[in-house]
């Protein structure tokens, strides 16, 4: 995906299975985070935008599905009035976003949302404008299950369910537990 993010062709972006896009990068980190995650964090508390533009660049180009970086990349592109960068990373996130959604709503267990990766679950509350106050696992059917409890822009408090079921295998095979039962 760096190539289409390479030659900025928006109509390939958007052409993107974004759920085998999201499914597969789990598969190439397996249980590691991109290494260029670490420059973020101190770029971001600098305020230095070239700073800031490099590390999520850096990030990007390791980890295309990092929802988190495309935000940031696109948000400095709009204000440095770069649409069309600002309008691939925007068709990134979008794709990103619509392929959770695909999967599910999040309001109970039989319709959560797949989670490939734990970030992704606070990237897309964090879109929908919400602030995760706690977060707790579930189990049901053999199946695990993030269930975060968000406070909402009007102030209400929700429960928001994500289906990580694939990602615990992913990561118990870093440790050599065995697949759960069905898998």
């Amino acid at each position: 995906m760096v190539h289409v993010l390479e030659a900025k062709d928006l109509a390939a972006a958007k052409a993107i299975d974004f759920a085998r896009f999201r499914h597969g990068s789990m598969l190439l980190r397996h249980g590691g985070g991109p290494a260029a995650e670490k420059d973020l964090r101190p770029a971001l508390t600098s305020g230095d935008v070239a700073a800031i533009r490099r590390a999520a660049s850096a990030l990007v180009a390791e980890d295309a599905a990092h929802i988190g970086a495309h935000i940031i990349l696109m948000n400095i592109d709009q204000d440095a009035g770069h649409t069309t960068d600002a309008e691939l990373h925007d068709a990134f996130i979008a794709g990103m976003f619509h392929s959770m959604f695909a999967s599910g709503d999040g309001r109970g267990y039989t319709t959560a949302i797949r989670a490939y990766f734990i970030r992704e679950e606070y990237d897309l509350v964090r879109a929908l404008g919400g602030q995760v106050q706690r977060q707790s696992l579930g189990h049901q059917d053999g199946k695990s299950y993030d269930i975060l409890q968000v406070k909402t822009k009007s102030g209400a408090t929700r429960d928001i369910y994500f289906d990580i079921t694939e990602l615990f295998a992913e990561e118990g095979k870093l440790f050599g537990l065995p697949a759960p039962k069905g898998k």
